[in-house]
């Protein structure tokens, strides 16, 4: 887990940056332990957790579990794409042809999810496709 401090004003943003384990579920899942600690550990301010997961949305296409242990670590964060149905506009990977979401933006306390994409570029540089997400602090923040 990679983690940044940024001052946005008067306010702390800290971005947590992940990629998880893809073969092998079970470090996986203590990956997700590790990153829960640290999260909670490091956190400052308002947080976000994104990255490559490799964990499907739960209930959608090739849900094998992972992100309902993701959900319960970090129980206060939310999924920047809630509200939009897992499917093809939605779907990260691989890049080419994708058939599935395993990209994610989880925000903390503080912040709200403005809009969420995926964005879908010709002559791409990896085997995931970019996810674009703008976040608003809100009212209170933390």
């Amino acid at each position: 887990v990679q983690a940044v401090g940024i001052d946005v004003g008067s306010q702390r943003l800290t971005l947590f940056n992940t990629h998880l384990e893809s073969m092998f579920p079970a470090n996986r899942l203590a990956q997700i332990d590790v990153m829960g600690r640290v999260v909670g550990t490091d956190c400052e301010g308002v947080c976000v957790v994104l990255g490559d997961l490799n964990a499907a949305p739960v209930g959608g296409a090739f849900d094998e579990g992972a992100m309902e242990k993701v959900h319960a670590v970090l129980a206060t964060y939310r999924d920047a794409f809630a509200g939009q149905a897992d499917g093809p506009g939605t779907w990260t990977f691989p890049a080419n042809r994708p058939a599935r979401r395993l990209d994610h933006v989880l925000y903390g306390p503080g912040l709200l999810p403005l809009h969420a994409d995926v964005y879908h570029a010709s002559g791409a540089v990896s085997d995931h496709l970019p996810l674009v997400v703008v976040l608003q602090a809100s009212e209170g923040g933390r």
